[in-house]
């Protein structure tokens, strides 16, 4: 780094630093240069103190309480508000370029600032609690900078590396490396898609990292502990980085038989996308020497594999001892056997031809139509009179009956006309048709006319249903079998 660019830096270090420290002003004039003087230099120390010893939040409020899951500025003007607001917004663009505009030293005082500022508040947006506190407040209100918008998508880091945060890490607190892994292993995963964690594998040196220090790793997840997040974060960067996991090739089978259904089904997919010959490899071990439960998950996965594990499974027959693990190979070779004569089986399979749907008989359908809405109003007449001689005319009981009829009296002859284009594929606007299915569906009559087809169903159901991308499957599947035809 030239002369020319170190200042420049600096200076830009202390911009973001005086929009960020600059609402403190309304507690002390002198207290953003005191704060900027301690996290840049070192000096004026006696902030922290100063800070730890306020009886209220105003300083915490004023910097929009960093690390923690809650905000209440309502306190403040409006102008201060705005400030308030802007001072956030050059936090974050300060973690975004973090180790480009701070030192190690200058991030930990940073991080013993915001610990004094927030007293230790217990609250963390995500706590760490294994991390010193310095540490973990800096994570943890940076995590909470972390989305670019409402959508969760998080920003980039364009300037960290992991190399970097174990420095980070390491400078804060010899050996804690180990508390680097630990809180990307068990969180990377935590909360799916919208992981804080995700755009850490966008890291430049992130396989480089996981690479040199991979044995640190396999003690951490496989002899330490067995964390199901754990081991879900590792077959997510086997799924990133192929390369990784095709120099640790033996951890995918054991995640494929640990005890997790969900990293189970994860190691797979992996496992799938791998030749046989590789899969039988990494596999057999388990179905020589593994316990019960592995060896009959291999034998099921051989079975898979067809042909090419028969012979290895011949093989496993002759040394079991175990009753159950016996039978298991028996009916697996079997299977293989019958599956490979099956190969061999020519179908003849007939040429489908689909049926052309039909429009229904327009004036027929629409006599159909009011005569369903007569006989349905007549009916919800009856259960409301019903609920007049059991309750009376109550107004604080339920009145469902009663809108009901009164909808179904204002109907118009308009309005069946445009059920029945909207039945046989008119392109009108369709929220009129809405709460309309009991007309249509009223005894079922509609599935009388011998052209109605699966095409008038899923129109029926596509503008009337509460969530129109669903279709109610039961009655879709308890049409009459003549419905039963190609759309």
């Amino acid at each position: 780094m030239t002369a020319d660019t170190a200042h420049s830096s600096t200076a830009k270090t202390v911009q973001l630093l005086q929009k960020i420290l600059a609402p403190l002003q309304h507690i002390s004039a002198e207290l953003p240069q005191q704060a900027q003087d301690y996290i840049l230099n070192g000096q004026s120390l006696e902030i922290l103190s100063f800070l730890q010893q306020q009886t209220d939040e105003k300083a915490f409020s004023l910097l929009d309480y960093p690390a923690a899951d809650y905000r209440y500025t309502a306190q403040w003007s409006k102008k201060i508000e705005k400030q308030i607001e802007k001072a956030a917004t050059a936090r974050i663009e300060l973690y975004e370029h973090l180790f480009r505009y701070f030192s190690l030293e200058q991030i930990e005082r940073w991080g013993y600032f915001l610990v004094a500022l927030a007293q230790d508040q217990p609250n963390y947006f995500m706590r760490y609690d294994a991390l010193p506190p310095q540490l973990n407040v800096i994570l943890q209100d940076s995590f909470d900078r972390c989305w670019q918008n409402e959508y969760y998508v998080p920003i980039q880091r364009q300037d960290w590396t992991f190399q970097q945060l174990a420095a980070l890490f390491e400078h804060v607190e010899n050996g804690s490396t180990r508390h680097l892994f630990n809180l990307f292993f068990q969180h990377l995963n935590f909360g799916g898609t919208y992981s804080i964690f995700k755009c850490w594998l966008n890291f430049q040196d992130t396989e480089a990292f996981f690479t040199q220090h991979f044995p640190q790793i396999r003690t951490l997840l496989f002899q330490e502990n067995d964390d199901e997040f754990a081991n879900e974060t590792l077959l997510t960067i086997f799924q990133v980085f192929p390369s990784l996991r095709q120099q640790h090739m033996d951890l995918l089978a054991k995640l494929y038989l640990s005890k997790h259904k969900k990293n189970q089904q994860a190691a797979l997919q992996q496992l799938l996308e791998l030749p046989n010959p590789q899969q039988i490899e990494l596999l057999l071990p388990y179905l020589q020497h593994g316990d019960a439960k592995q060896k009959k998950k291999v034998i099921d996965h051989f079975i898979r594999l067809g042909k090419d594990s028969q012979s290895f499974l011949e093989n496993a027959l002759q040394n079991e001892t175990v009753k159950l693990t016996i039978t298991a190979l028996e009916n697996a070779l079997k299977n293989i056997q019958v599956a490979e004569k099956t190969e061999n089986i020519s179908l003849d399979i007939q040429a489908f031809t689909p049926q052309a749907s039909q429009n229904l008989p327009e004036d027929a359908l629409e006599q159909l139509l009011i005569e369903n809405c007569q006989q349905r109003l007549s009916h919800i007449q009856k259960l409301r009179q019903k609920e007049i001689d059991n309750y009376g005319l109550n107004p604080d009981v339920y009145q469902d009956h009663l809108y009901e009829i009164q909808r179904l009296s204002a109907l118009k002859p308009e309005h069946f006309k445009s059920l029945v284009a909207l039945i046989n594929g008119a392109d009108l606007d369709d929220g009129f048709a809405l709460y309309s299915q009991d007309l249509m569906y009223w005894k079922k009559k509609i599935y009388t006319f011998p052209e109605f087809s699966l095409t008038h169903y899923l129109r029926i159901n596509r503008f009337t249903a509460n969530d129109r991308d669903d279709v109610y499957w039961r009655w879709f599947f308890g049409l009459h079998q003549k419905l039963c035809i190609a759309i």
